[in-house]
């Protein structure tokens, strides 16, 4: 995995540009944690949730614990105003995938939860 890091006094933000984490976000109302993947971000304030990327234009974000707002991040490497896309809210034990435009959220079974984050506990 390649992420990048930049904490400042009113925001937690990383960049994802290849691979998986897991971040088990410690809660802080005044400084959200944002995750942006390709063309994706990720917002939460106090959560555990995995963002894996599937490719340059799709990404997943699954929630174990709380609830991670997903949004199609703006573009700045295009042409005109840069504008975010509407959001959903993915809440455990569900699991968010983007491509293209579309953020579709579908609600894991046991063993799919098991098998999308049993890697970041060694298992």
């Amino acid at each position: 995995s390649i992420l990048k890091v930049r904490f400042t006094r009113d925001r937690r933000a990383l960049t994802l540009s290849h691979g998986e984490a897991v971040f088990d976000v410690v809660r802080d109302t005044r400084r959200p944690f944002e995750v942006t993947a390709g063309d994706t971000l990720a917002r939460a304030v106090g959560t555990r949730f995995a963002v894996r990327v599937l490719s340059p234009r799709e990404v997943a974000v699954t929630v174990s614990e709380g609830t991670v707002e997903v949004v199609k991040a703006p573009r700045m490497d295009g042409p005109g105003p840069a504008a975010v896309r509407p959001a959903a809210r993915v809440v455990a034990g569900e699991r968010a995938t983007t491509s293209g435009a579309v953020v579709a959220v579908a609600t894991l079974n046991d063993s799919e939860k098991a098998r999308l984050t049993g890697w970041a506990g060694g298992g």
